[in-house]
Parts: structure tokens; C-alpha cells; sequence
């Protein structure tokens, strides 16, 4: 399991995002975000050792308030209890390996600015995560590091804990054995439970095809409503650079409806009606159409104002209207086709992340789901992001 490790006032958006990749490439079973999502009653202590247990990869995400600054002195790192610290100090005591993703060139903190118990964290090799166009690069070269810890980690012998006290020496503190699977002689009894693993793993493959395929043809509309995030950011040359960083929209996915309405948070315009010479051609997603698309109009410097979805013989359609980005460094988010829940969980993180809703409408699906989009425009953002709209939705 791949589990990030970040703080919410510093890097929830990338870290989002962040998640959204690792999930796409590794499966969302396999990726854990919100350690700090810890059933009331339950010492979080413990939670966090059981979710580490299970952790073969640590990623770090630091922006600049990873160190949780709290006035002039007060730092949260330096709390016994900080969420953040208890997570990096349990993985480096567990022998885990531990990333860190410096966010738009964040610094690496010294080993001096952090408590003794994590100042190993200091000297684990980086790797720098752009917001901005570079984004998806530099996620993949994670992804790849990822890849060869994983591989390495099945294919290494497990070393017991006594060979590693004798190895590190007296005073030296030795990571805890972690549960994970290690590999195995090659005698009778482990391969004969390695192959009895392989046919239960065949036989659940196929049970989950053959639900797929049933859901798909049952139930297709409902496929898409839990789909990952996707959230894409990109610079593009701008006539004037008034602000250094711009917010990040987040666009869900709705069924336009014959007389379109926009309900809108209390910042944001209030639309009655929209062009239809704006958007684009209505395109499918279950082959990935919409989403191809998506990312060109991103790499070509353009943002979606609004994103539509409908029922289409059964299957959901998608169009959008792209405009330029008003500032060389736009950075938004965009998902389509969210059920309540998930909607409610990334605008709960948002609001928190200091961005306000710009625009927002929903639709019902074939079973009266609530299907949702958004847009969501940091704060001080909003009055370029309004303007946007207004050019494109009258």
C-alpha cells in the first residue's frame, strides 16, 4: 500500500491530485490519503501505527507550511502529537521507505528545524512536484521510483531483527519488522500456497469482470459517480501578470438540463441560461474521448468554464466550454459525474484549502442519484474566474 502523508492547510490540493495519479496507476485500494480520518473514540496512535503496518511506501508531500507554523514561534511539527510527525517518525522507525515531494520547489527542511526523532527525514532523496505544466512529468518519474521500491521490496530476503541489531551496533535504533509479505524459500509447502494464491486471484479477476460487465449493462449510468478526480493545472503566456498564484477550479460532471440553471455559492454569478455555441461536441468517456480531449485543451492553455454530462442511449456524454486562462499560472481542478458523497468529501477539502464555489449544478441519473458539478476558485481569485464565466455564460 502507497499511503501520502500531508498537511491539510499546506498541500491538500496537490495532494489530491497526487492521489488521483498514484490511484489511477496503482489502484484506489492500494493508495491511502486522510490518516487523520479516524473513527471518534479511537486513539489516533494507534490508528496510524495499524495504517503504517500496512504501508510499503511512504509519500511525503512538503509545501511551505509543511512545518505548521503557528505564529511567531510556535511550530506544529514540534507537538509530541502532531498527525504529520507521528506519521514520518512511525515510517522511519519501521524501516519504511520515505519520499519526499517538495511542492513548486519547496525547500528540503534542515535536519536542525526538525525534532530528533524525524531528522532523518531531512536526508531522504526528493523529488520536486510542479503544479503547474509539469505536473504529470514529474508524477510519473514518481510513479516509476515507486515501482522499482515495490519490485524491490518483494524480491529482498527479510532480514530478522536480531541480524539487523548485529549489523547497525550498539546504541543504533533498528527499524520494527513490518507484516508485509516477504519472499519465500523454495521448498514444497510455500510454493504450493503461492499457487493456491495465484488461482484465488484468477478466480476473484474473473468474478469482477463478469460484475462489471453486468453492472455496465444494468447499471451503466451509475459506472462514472465514483470515479477519481481529475485535476489538471498548466501555465500559459498572459497579457498581464497581476497575481503570482491563481486557484484551481473544480469541475463535476451534471446532465444539462433543458432549461440550464446554475445554483451558485454566495461569491459566485448567478446564471439563467448558457450559449450553446460555446461548448464542444457532446463525447463519450467510457473510452476515454472526453477525457483525451480534456488534457489537450489543458496542454493548449485553456480551462473549462463549465462542464455538462448527460444520458445518451444509455451512456454518459460529456462537453465543455474551454476559454484561455486569465493568468500565466491558472491552476485548477475539474471532475465530472460525483455522487453526493463524493462531492461533499473533495468540497469539505477545498473550502478548507481556501477556495469558494464559483458555479455548481446537478442532475438525477436513470436510479435518482444526485449526480453533481462544481467550480471552485480560490478567494482572492474570484473576481477574474467571475469574469471568465460571464464572457462565456450569459
Amino acid at each position: 500500500m502507497i499511503a501520502i502523508s500531508y498537511r491539510r492547510e499546506d498541500s491538500t490540493p496537490v495532494a489530491g491530485r497526487l492521489q488521483d495519479r498514484l490511484s489511477t496507476e496503482f489502484g484506489v485500494e492500494n493508495v491511502f490519503m486522510d490518516f487523520d480520518s479516524i473513527p471518534y473514540g479511537v486513539d489516533f496512535r494507534e490508528h496510524i501505527k495499524r495504517t503504517l503496518e500496512r504501508a510499503d511506501v511512504v509519500v511525503a508531500v512538503v509545501g511551505p507550511a509543511w512545518l505548521g507554523r503557528q505564529g511567531e514561534v510556535s511550530r506544529r511539527i514540534d507537538d509530541p502529537s502532531d498527525f504529520v510527525r507521528l506519521e514520518i517518525a512511525g515510517a522511519l522507525q519501521r524501516g519504511i521507505p520515505v519520499i519526499p515531494i517538495l511542492v513548486d520547489n519547496t525547500p528540503m527542511p534542515k535536519p536542525d528545524a526538525l525534532p530528533a526523532e524525524i531528522q532523518g527525514f531531512a536526508f531522504r532523496n526528493a523529488l520536486v512536484l510542479d503544479t503547474g505544466i509539469d505536473f504529470h512529468h514529474h508524477a510519473d518519474r514518481l510513479i516509476a521510483g515507486i515501482r522499482v521500491l515495490l519490485k524491490n521490496a518483494t524480491a529482498t530476503p527479510a532480514i530478522t531483527q536480531a541480524e539487523s541489531a548485529k549489523k547497525a551496533g550498539p546504541g543504533t535504533i533498528t527499524p520494527t519488522a513490518r507484516p508485509a509479505a516477504r519472499a519465500r524459500t523454495a521448498n514444497g509447502p510455500h510454493r504450493f500456497d503461492l499457487n493456491r494464491k495465484q488461482i484465488v486471484m484468477a478466480c476473484g479477476l474473473v468474478v469482477f469482470l463478469v460484475v462489471c460487465y453486468l453492472g455496465i449493462m444494468l447499471f451503466g449510468d451509475r459506472m462514472w459517480s465514483n470515479r477519481a478526480a481529475r485535476s489538471v493545472s498548466a501555465s500559459t503566456p498572459a497579457p498581464s501578470a497581476t497575481a503570482t498564484e491563481t486557484a484551481t477550479p473544480l469541475v463535476a460532471a451534471t446532465r444539462a438540463p433543458s432549461s440550464p440553471s446554475m445554483e451558485s455559492g454566495s461569491t459566485s454569478p448567478v446564471a439563467t441560461a448558457h450559449s450553446e455555441a460555446g461548448f464542444c461536441s457532446w463525447m463519450a468517456n467510457d473510452n476515454g474521448q472526453f477525457n483525451s480531449f480534456f488534457d489537450q485543451q489543458n496542454d493548449a492553455g485553456s480551462f473549462p468554464v463549465l462542464i455538462e454530462g448527460r444520458l445518451h442511449n444509455g451512456e454518459r456524454e460529456y462537453r465543455a466550454i474551454f476559454v484561455t486562462k486569465p493568468f500565466r499560472q491558472f491552476n485548477y481542478y475539474a471532475c465530472w459525474g460525483y455522487s453526493p458523497r463524493k462531492y461533499e468529501q473533495y468540497n469539505s477539502r477545498l473550502k478548507g484549502a481556501g477556495y469558494d464555489i464559483l458555479s455548481q449544478q446537478t442532475f438525477e441519473d436513470v436510479v435518482g442519484n444526485k449526480i453533481y458539478q462544481s467550480v471552485w476558485v480560490r478567494s482572492d481569485h474570484m473576481p477574474a474566474a467571475k469574469e471568465c464565466l460571464k464572457r462565456t455564460v450569459r
